[in-house]
């Protein structure tokens, strides 16, 4: 473990984390960031969730985000291999986003594209669009934000707006970027930091897979999830499961892995 990295990511650390951007800036959502940036005079606050792989995780930490009045966008894959948009249970969810006073964006893959060297025209065209419009059928209203499950340089860093659309990762929303990543803080306690602020814009991402009541380890906390997600499930599909979610979170491992690792070295 890095020593500048926080380890506490529960929802009683959540709570704390939230009660204090409360008392420093001024909340909103990504989907009117260039207003915000343009007229705001309060340092603002850019709440934004990846779901990368639960839609429930997702709900339980906009709960708390409601409770204390803090609006938050949460951008949802179009073609998850975790969670369907298609099962009534992930567009329950998605409307409980809402109701909740949330935003719900997009969150996607353009890896394949800028491998293909596709032109930028092309990438709006036939991968930007076509996810948008599938999540604006479900919440029945529009998708006013973006955010990259693999950041590329076209738009890492890059124009605010794209095809009307705000750009999460654009460089105006990226001069004060604080994130978890792989289970802990990145950038040391984020009390700390949030005490001295680093810009009139804080844009804090977080991924709720790695978040619950209480704090546990990387591997425990994969275990976790892979246990309740595949409860109910078939031997085939639990092992299809585990082969997405290792591709979706490719640099920690579950603590069963290593417990099956073990039992082979034995062998």
């Amino acid at each position: 473990m890095h020593p500048g990295r926080s380890t506490d990511l529960s929802y009683t650390y959540f709570r704390q984390v939230l009660n204090a951007v409360r008392g420093h800036f001024t909340a909103h959502l990504l989907g009117n960031a260039p207003d915000i940036l343009q007229n705001s005079d309060s340092p603002a606050l850019f709440l934004r969730h990846d779901i990368k792989v639960s839609l429930k995780r997702a709900v339980q930490m906009a709960e708390i985000e409601h409770e204390y009045g803090l609006p938050a966008t949460y951008m949802v894959r179009a073609d998850s291999p975790l969670y369907s948009l298609n099962e009534r249970n992930a567009r329950i969810q998605l409307v409980e986003l809402l109701q909740l006073g949330h935003e719900v964006g997009l969150h996607f893959d353009l890896t394949n594209a800028a491998r293909q060297n596709q032109s930028f025209a092309a990438i709006v065209e036939n991968q930007l669009r076509p996810a948008c419009a599938r999540i604006e059928q479900i919440i029945c209203r529009p998708v006013h934000a973006f955010s990259l499950y693999r950041p590329i340089p076209l738009l890492l860093n890059g124009p605010m707006l794209v095809d009307g659309r705000v750009n999460a990762d654009a460089q105006k929303l990226r001069q004060w970027l604080l994130m978890d990543i792989g289970g802990t803080w990145r950038h040391g306690d984020l009390l700390s930091r949030i005490a001295q602020p680093g810009g009139p814009v804080l844009q804090l991402l977080l991924h709720p897979l790695w978040w619950g009541q209480k704090h546990l380890p990387t591997p425990e906390r994969l275990q976790e999830f892979f246990e309740s997600a595949t409860r109910d499930a078939s031997a085939r599909e639990a092992a299809l499961f585990d082969i997405n979610l290792a591709k979706a979170v490719p640099a920690a491992r579950r603590l069963g892995i290593h417990a099956l690792i073990g039992e082979r070295c034995r062998v």
